[in-house]
């Protein structure tokens, strides 16, 4: 059997591993922009951006992807700020279903951030990480993120709003497995294909051997940026002595009823259903629903996560 604690903390996150989140400092307590705090409705972010933006543009999503949100999604843009404490150019608010839940900022003057931030907690993709993983600071492009806390699970950090120019607003809606996720290959030979798709990638080797089938060696590739389901999402990869395994594809709470709609196209009816679990393709994928993520499997590792899928 696979623990529930596997299952509850090793797709967590690299965010989560290395930004202190036993520290006593309230996420929402500190803020990179005066005058506005991450859960602020849209009249508030629009009242702010309207006194502190020399122009502004509310961008509406007429389909929803964006992991946050359930029932609407948008985007207010923000040319030349003036507001404190960090300068910036320009920025996009995310807005999901009515609240304000990421900004990322273009042109940061970053030695205003460096200033209001201190002293970063880590350093992860080229970016430094603050205030238990909630403000990221990419020093070498001046661009800066703020996330809500629920943004950290699926690692939105590494997202690029499209409506700033730097990301894609095409995504690949589809739940078939990617050709990219070969489990007939060898790590060796989908170590190149993974560098190649993956906007941004890190491998690492696993000390603690969870794989059911208990490899020699288990090795995990973090994929960020890889579009699936609609949205361009960080997969876990863990592979057991070389063998492709098992994928863990994060994803939002919010976005779970459009997820299931979209397994059902895809798969047709789950082969099962619980409170923790819809199966499909006989266990070859699966939404999580207590800790929001897709479960990929191996026709090696199907049968030995049986008995966690059934709930026991």
């Amino acid at each position: 059997m696979i623990s529930k604690e596997r299952l509850l903390t090793a797709s967590i996150g690299a965010v989560l591993l290395f930004s202190g989140l036993a520290g006593v400092v309230s996420a929402n307590s500190v803020s990179p922009i005066t005058g506005i705090q991450m859960g602020a409705s849209l009249d508030e972010l629009q009242s702010f951006a309207e006194k502190h933006c020399s122009e502004t543009t509310l961008i509406e999503s007429e389909t929803i992807h964006y992991p946050l949100a359930k029932d609407s999604e948008a985007s207010l843009l923000c040319k030349r700020y003036t507001g404190t404490p960090i300068g910036f150019e320009t920025a996009a608010f995310v807005i999901a279903d009515g609240v304000f839940v990421q900004m990322e900022a273009h042109g940061v003057d970053t030695d205003s951030a460096h200033s209001a931030l201190g002293e970063a907690d880590g350093t992860y993709l080229g970016m430094e990480n603050y205030r238990e993983g909630t403000i990221w600071l990419d020093s070498a492009t001046a661009r800066l993120l703020w996330l809500t806390e629920d943004a950290r699970h699926p690692n939105l950090f590494a997202w690029n709003n499209p409506v700033l120019g730097n990301g894609t607003s095409t995504q690949n809606e589809t739940t078939e497995i990617p050709v990219l996720l070969d489990f007939s290959a060898s790590l060796e030979a989908l170590l190149p294909e993974f560098e190649q798709q993956c906007p941004q990638m890190v491998v690492n080797e696993n000390e603690r051997i969870w794989l059911p089938n208990k490899p020699d060696q288990q090795v995990q590739i973090d994929c960020f940026g890889y579009s699936f389901a609609g949205f361009e999402r960080k997969f876990e990869a863990v592979f057991g002595d070389g063998k492709l395994q098992v994928i863990w594809v994060l994803t939002g709470k919010p976005e779970e009823s459009r997820l299931s709609a979209r397994l059902k196209h895809d798969w047709g009816q789950p082969t099962m259903v619980n409170d923790s679990w819809e199966v499909y393709g006989d266990g070859r994928i699966s939404l999580y629903k207590d800790k929001p993520e897709f479960l990929i499997l191996s026709d090696e590792m199907i049968p030995l996560y049986q008995e966690m899928l059934n709930g026991d």
